[in-house]
């Protein structure tokens, strides 16, 4: 087997700080991996690790105040803001796992919403993905009236399939957002995803 401690990480990213707050310990043996708890820093926020990884898993991260700008790495010039809390677990076969998601995202912004006139968004999610396919429920809403939510199941084996209802409604006319309309509800489904 292995056991690999890893005693210090520290790192940067446009001045979002990251850091092990304690030693990080993995060990690995015939029956599977063990990740024993551990929190990584980032910025002003807390990713919190822990779980087992073999034949079966149980993994579960505890997500608390960490810096959405880290996304910024990922998609350079999206200038995207805010912090994101939550937990993300994962379970059953490795060869057919189960995850279920609660994520909530406070003052959400990025350079295409703002040039549309949208001020910062909160979000709030919740899914399971299971059997190749997954189920969620996102709602979002703003401070000057929009209110948007979106929830339905969406196949990812074979082909794929979506079946998205989108509910949306804008209080406040001078929002400059094409999908979002007065009294509107939309409803999409497509193939091929």
């Amino acid at each position: 087997g292995l056991d690999l401690l890893l005693k210090t990480l520290d790192g940067r990213y446009r001045g979002i700080r990251t850091q092990l707050s304690e030693p990080a310990r993995i060990v690995s043996s015939p029956a599977g991996t063990r990740i024993e708890p551990f929190s990584l820093r980032l910025g002003d926020g807390r990713l919190t690790l822990a779980g087992t990884v073999g034949d079966t898993l149980d993994v579960k991260a505890d997500i608390t105040s960490v810096p959405l700008a880290l996304a910024n790495a990922l998609a350079p010039g999206f200038a995207i803001a805010g912090t994101l809390n939550g937990a993300v677990t994962v379970t059953g076969a490795t060869s057919n796992p189960v995850a279920n998601w609660t994520l909530n995202a406070g003052g959400l912004s990025a350079a295409p919403l703002r040039d549309n006139g949208l001020a910062a968004l909160s979000l709030a999610s919740t899914g399971r993905y299971s059997g190749n396919g997954l189920t969620q429920t996102t709602r979002i809403t703003g401070s000057d009236g929009l209110s948007l939510v979106a929830e339905g199941p969406v196949t990812l084996s074979g082909a794929g399939s979506l079946d998205i209802g989108v509910t949306a409604q804008e209080r406040t006319t001078q929002m400059r957002m094409a999908v979002v309309k007065s009294a509107t509800h939309l409803h999409a489904v497509a193939d091929g995803v």
